[in-house]
């Protein structure tokens, strides 16, 4: 009976580093650059994973909990994925820094989250803040 108990507890160690392993490695890499008004969040998997879902979150010294600002939906086949947050520079009243992260998401609440990242974003002007206000509202 002992024996078999043992057995069983190897056979759950196994199966539970063998899913630990796969999970923490769905990154390969995460950069995140300010381009302009915008700032693009690009990263890499390893492919092949059991995620459906990547979730892009943000956070800054103004909010300091991450807040989900987006999503999309895992490739097949691809490995390399762009997000472009737009809504940074609507927050913009000076030089700032945003922190974001990627989490994965699979099935039955299976999570991932990649290693956050963070970006210098520059003053945008008040003038061209409000006229990217007035554009959004005819959007």
């Amino acid at each position: 009976m002992k024996r078999l108990i043992l057995i069983s507890l190897m056979g759950l160690m196994a199966i539970g580093i063998g899913t630990a392993y796969a999970v923490s490695n769905v990154f390969r890499s995460i950069k995140a650059e300010s381009k302009g008004e915008e700032i693009q969040i690009e990263w890499k998997t390893t492919g092949g994973s059991s995620f459906h879902t990547f979730e892009i979150e943000r956070r800054s010294n103004e909010v300091p909990s991450y807040r989900r600002i987006g999503s999309i939906v895992a490739k097949e086949s691809g490995d390399g994925y762009t997000f472009v947050d737009n809504g940074a520079f609507f927050r913009t009243s000076g030089d700032k820094e945003f922190t974001y992260r990627v989490k994965a998401v699979g099935a039955g609440g299976l999570e991932q989250y990649s290693p956050p990242v963070t970006v210098s974003h520059k003053v945008v002007s008040s003038v061209k803040r409000s006229w990217g206000m007035i554009k959004e509202l005819f959007r």
